[in-house]
């Protein structure tokens, strides 16, 4: 998912709507998916804290900012594929090798997620 672009003409739902779409979607799914946007919705406003912090101030917290975005399973993935790639600057086309610690998240979200999904999958069977 991380190749495919993002249409510029949906609009970004309130809280409101959202509230609206799990009210009358009481899908175990839908609030899966509806927990992940809260989720994002609290990076985006941290980002936003963040980048007052840097930015309006001078502080110096990126660093913490930094390994909190890289904690992110978007990040995650978009780092191996990188990492897998042979595009020109990608870091698969530098030689570059994946560090431990990118090994190990990695790993460890991809056994959350396979989890989840099994628990998704069996929960969609009763």
């Amino acid at each position: 998912m991380a190749g495919k672009e993002i249409p510029q003409d949906l609009p970004a739902l309130t809280q409101e709507e959202l509230r609206d779409i799990g009210l009358r979607h009481r899908n175990p799914d839908v609030r899966d998916l509806l927990w992940e946007i809260a989720r994002l919705r609290q990076t985006v406003q941290q980002a936003h804290y963040i980048a007052e912090l840097l930015y309006g101030k001078g502080g110096t917290m990126a660093d913490s900012w930094l390994q909190t975005l890289m904690a992110e399973p978007c990040i995650v993935e978009l780092l191996e594929d990188d990492y897998a790639s042979g595009i020109p600057g990608s870091r698969g086309w530098r030689g570059e090798v994946r560090t431990p610690e990118h090994e190990v998240s990695l790993a460890r979200m991809r056994a959350e997620a396979q989890s989840r999904i099994a628990m998704r999958r069996e929960r969609g069977r009763r």
